[in-house]
């Protein structure tokens, strides 16, 4: 019995999946693609902070992009209808765009997101590519999650994970 519970907690403490890493940006984190398969680069522009991943043999030419802003003026008080209609907006940008209507949903960290998909052929090219497009709300942040590929995963594993895993940082004490 001593052996069985010593046993229990020591898998207990085990990590489940020792190829998600968790990542940091600003002051979010997220469980990111594994560091063996997907490349990654941190990148600052004006007010927004952005961490892009791409795996590292790439033919279908997937891409996870994470973008935090703040909020701006516009929609620090939309409803979630607005915010439906913003990112819809967003997608009919896209050159030659097919876009389904946006879901409102919550993260598994109960933060409130609104996601849409569309199909759209790059500038240039000829071929259709896929895109979900989460948009998350904590606070004043403003948090998008851009899955984009030639040919999208079905389970959209990767874009989940992230989607699924982003928190704010609490401050260090």
């Amino acid at each position: 019995m001593k052996y069985s519970l010593l046993l229990a907690f020591v898998l207990g403490c085990s990590p489940t999946n020792t190829s998600i890493t968790d990542q940091i940006l600003g002051d979010l984190r997220y469980d990111a693609p594994p560091d063996s398969t997907w490349d990654h680069q941190d990148t600052k522009e004006i007010g927004r902070q952005i961490s892009r991943w791409m795996p590292i043999e790439n033919g279908n030419k997937e891409s996870i992009s994470i973008i935090r802003t703040t909020i701006d003026g516009r929609l620090k008080d939309a409803s979630p209808a607005q915010l439906e209609t913003v990112l819809a907006e967003a997608q009919r940008s896209l050159p030659a765009p097919s876009v389904l209507a946006p879901t409102m949903t919550k993260t598994k960290q109960g933060l409130q997101e609104v996601e849409v998909v569309a199909d759209f052929v790059p500038s240039g090219l000829k071929s259709s590519y896929h895109r979900v497009h989460a948009m998350i709300v904590d606070g004043d942040v403003l948090i998008h999650v851009l899955y984009t590929a030639r040919t999208p995963d079905p389970t959209l594993a990767m874009f989940r994970q992230v989607v699924d895993t982003i928190r704010r940082r609490r401050a260090e004490s």
